[in-house]
């Protein structure tokens, strides 16, 4: 019941970063499609960035996100570290072309629930929910 899907989806083209390092938007490890970060989006409502990848976490380059140009950018990481979340969230800025950029759509969900499947599910499902929705609709 906690992971239904949401009635109205939001159509927002979410690009997910998982464990990025600080400084390093050159090649990103997204989520693709048959991840379960893909199923969780997909239930909330949003449509994947990379949706059409060949595999479940493809590493993507700096360029292909750009062509993109996601409305929404979400950094996952295990660890929770105000410092470094900051930092994740200033290397975007370099790049005020893109749509989430540009409207303030950046966000980081920490903690060890966010890149290991199990019981804790459901928390990355709400914590993407909640990130969809401060995000709003596409206009």
């Amino acid at each position: 019941r906690e992971l239904a899907p949401v009635a109205s989806p939001t159509k927002l083209r979410v690009l997910i970063s998982l464990e990025r390092e600080p400084g390093r938007t050159s090649e990103i490890l997204s989520a693709g499609p048959g991840s379960f970060v893909d199923e969780l989006l997909t239930r909330a409502g949003a449509i994947k960035l990379f949706d059409d990848a060949a595999g479940p976490f493809p590493k993507v380059g700096l360029e292909a996100v750009l062509g993109r140009d996601p409305d929404l950018i979400i950094e996952l990481a295990t660890e929770k570290n105000p410092e470094r979340d900051q930092r994740l969230l200033s290397d975007w800025q370099a790049y005020p072309m893109l749509r989430a950029v540009s409207a303030g759509r950046l966000e980081v969900i920490s903690g060890t629930h966010t890149v290991v499947p199990g019981p804790r599910l459901m928390e990355l499902y709400a914590d993407l929910r909640r990130a969809l929705d401060r995000a709003g609709t596409v206009p």
